[in-house]
C-alpha cells in the first residue's frame, strides 16, 4: 500500500518466440491503471527478467531470477506460441517453472496460447509437441488467441473481471462495472460493425469519469480491431462520437477529452474525416 494505492506486481512469463508481445501486455496494464485501477486505487506493475533482474552469481539462472523478483510477484500472465522454452534443470522451461510455482503459491495465472500461422520450415516439432502436451495436461482455464489485437482485448477484459471478482465484490465501484461493460460491448460492436445507438445510450447514463475513460480507450480499441479496412473502423468510431454529441450535453471535462480523441483518431489514421463522411453518404 502506497499513498492509499494498492500495488500488485504481475509477472510476464513466456518463451522467446512471443516475447515481443510484452509491449501489448504493458499497454493492457497501462489501460487498466488509467481506468479501473484509478477508480479503485489499484496499480499494476509489469515484471519481466529483461527489466527486473540483474547479474548475480550463486546458482542456476532460473533460481536466481526466482529469488530476485519472481517469488515476490502477486500474479502472472503466461503466453506460449510454438516454442516451450529451455530446460531450467528442474523443469522443461522457465515458463513452465514460473507457472507451476505461481500455482503452488495459489497465485493467479492468466494463461494464453498464441495460435498463429508459422512457416512449416520454422516449426520445431519437439518444442511444439511440448506446448501441446502442457496445454492438454493443464488443470485450469486458458484462452487461445490468434492475433496481437485479440490478446490486448482479451487480457484487458480478463484483468478487469479478475479484480472485480477478487476480494472486494461488495466494495467495487459501480463505475468499474459500467466501464467494463461498455468497453467490451464497444469492442464487439466495432468488430461486427453493429449499430452503436444502444452503446451511446449507455454512455449517456454513465458518470463523467467513466465517459472520460471510454473516450480515452476508444482510439486504442480502434487500433486493436483486426480488420483489413481501417477506414471503416474510423467511420464507426466517428459515428459513435457523433451519436454521443447528439444525445448528451457533454460536461466540460468530458468535452475536452472528446475533442482530443477525435483529433487523435483523424491524425493517426491520416484520413480527412470530412471527405470520409461525404464518401459514406452520412453528411448532410
Amino acid at each position: 500500500m502506497r499513498g492509499g494505492i494498492t500495488e500488485y506486481d504481475i509477472l510476464f512469463s513466456c518463451p522467446n518466440d512471443v516475447v515481443e508481445l510484452k509491449h501489448a501486455i504493458q499497454e493492457c496494464i497501462d489501460s487498466f491503471n488509467n481506468s479501473l485501477g484509478k477508480v479503485n486505487s489499484i496499480r499494476l506493475n509489469l515484471k519481466h527478467w529483461s527489466n527486473s533482474s540483474f547479474p548475480q552469481y550463486g546458482e542456476r539462472p532460473q533460481g536466481v531470477l526466482n529469488k530476485q523478483f519472481i517469488e515476490k510477484c502477486d500474479l502472472c500472465v503466461a503466453l506460449f506460441g510454438s516454442r516451450f522454452g529451455t530446460s531450467t534443470g528442474e523443469y522443461d522451461s522457465g515458463t513452465e517453472e514460473e507457472i507451476k510455482n505461481m500455482i503452488s503459491q495459489k497465485k493467479q495465472v492468466f494463461l494464453y496460447f498464441y495460435d498463429k500461422s508459422i512457416e512449416p520450415s520454422k516449426i520445431d516439432i519437439e518444442q511444439l509437441g511440448k506446448v501441446q502436451e502442457f496445454k492438454k495436461n493443464y488443470q485450469g482455464l486458458y484462452a487461445i488467441i490468434k492475433s496481437d489485437g485479440e490478446l490486448r482485448i482479451k487480457f484487458l477484459s480478463d484483468l478487469m473481471l479478475y479484480f472485480i471478482n477478487m476480494n472486494y465484490k461488495e466494495a467495487v465501484h459501480e463505475d468499474t462495472v459500467n466501464l467494463v461493460r461498455i468497453t467490451d460491448n464497444l469492442c464487439e460492436a466495432l468488430r461486427r460493425r453493429d449499430p452503436l445507438d444502444s452503446l451511446a445510450e449507455l454512455f449517456e447514463k454513465a458518470t463523467d469519469s467513466v465517459q472520460v475513460a471510454i473516450l480515452k480507450n476508444l482510439f486504442k480499441i480502434c487500433q486493436d480491431v483486426d480488420i483489413i479496412d481501417y477506414n471503416e473502423t474510423l467511420l464507426e468510431a466517428h459515428m459513435f462520437l457523433e451519436r454521443i454529441a447528439e444525445i448528451n450535453a457533454l460536461k466540460p471535462q468530458v468535452k475536452v477529452c472528446y475533442d482530443k480523441v477525435a483529433q487523435e483518431i483523424e491524425h493517426a489514421f491520416n484520413i480527412d474525416c470530412e471527405e470520409l463522411w461525404q464518401d459514406s453518404g452520412c453528411s448532410d
